[in-house]
C-alpha cells in the first residue's frame, strides 16, 4: 500500500463491493466520507464493478478535488497510477487540487476561482493517438475498459479554453469547466508521516 492509493486519508476504507448504485451508495453513509476516490482502474471503474466515476458522470457526485501526474508524453495521453479523483456526495464545495510536473519536477497547487488565469476541463471522450492534446496538462482515467472513452482532466491556460472548446466538443462530452488560480508549492511543506497523523483503517461501514 502506497501513500498515492491512501489518498492522504486519516481514515481510510476500502470499498470492494461490486454492482453498487448510487441509491446503495446513499444508505451506506456516503454523505460521510470526505471524498470518494477514483484512480485509473478500468477494471473497477466499470458501470458492474464499483462506478465511483459514473456517480460524477450522471451529476450524483461532485468534484471536489485531483492530483493530475503530468508525464507530457502523448503515448501515455495521461494515464497513470498516480492520478486520483476527490468525489464528494456533498455538492457546493470549492475546488482543489495538485499537479505534478515530472519534466520539471514542480508541483503546483490549483483553487477554484471564477477569474483564475487557468480553466479546468472534465471531457469523457476518445482521443486518437495522433490527437492526444499537446498544449495542456492531460490526466485520464480509464472507464468500462482499457480502451476510449476515457474521462479526461485537460488543465489549460484560460486563454486557450475558447478555442479548445471547439475542438474538444468533437470529441465527447464535456462535463465540467472550472477557472482555477495556480501556485508552486514545496512538496515537503505537504509530505505527511506517521508521527504527524496517524492512519486508520476502517473495516467496516458502521465504523465511518
Amino acid at each position: 500500500m502506497t501513500q498515492w492509493y491512501t489518498s492522504g486519508a486519516n481514515r481510510l476504507f476500502w470499498f470492494t463491493r461490486w454492482n453498487v448504485s448510487w441509491s446503495d451508495m446513499l444508505a451506506q453513509k456516503a454523505a460521510n466520507f470526505d471524498s470518494l476516490v477514483v484512480t485509473d482502474d478500468w477494471f473497477g471503474n466499470q458501470r458492474v464493478a464499483i462506478p465511483f466515476p459514473f456517480f460524477y458522470l450522471d451529476g450524483d457526485a461532485f468534484l471536489r478535488g485531483f492530483f493530475m501526474y503530468v508525464r507530457q508524453d502523448p503515448n501515455w495521453c495521461g494515464e497513470g497510477d498516480l492520478n486520483h479523483l476527490h468525489l464528494t456526495a456533498n455538492g457546493g464545495q470549492m475546488l482543489r487540487g495538485y499537479s505534478f510536473e515530472r519534466n520539471t519536477r514542480q508541483l503546483y497547487e490549483y483553487v477554484e476561482n471564477p477569474e483564475g488565469p487557468f480553466t479546468l476541463v472534465v471531457l469523457k471522450g476518445s482521443f486518437a493517438d495522433a490527437e492526444c492534446p499537446t498544449d495542456m496538462l492531460v490526466s485520464s482515467f480509464r472507464l468500462e475498459s482499457q480502451e476510449n472513452p476515457r474521462l479526461y482532466l485537460l488543465m489549460m491556460d484560460s486563454a486557450q479554453w475558447p478555442t479548445a472548446k471547439e475542438r474538444l466538443e468533437l470529441l465527447g462530452t464535456i462535463k465540467q469547466v472550472t477557472a482555477l488560480d495556480r501556485k508552486a508549492v514545496d512538496p515537503g511543506a505537504l509530505e505527511r508521516n506517521t508521527p504527524d497523523s496517524t492512519m486508520t483503517i476502517l473495516r467496516s461501514l458502521d465504523d465511518v
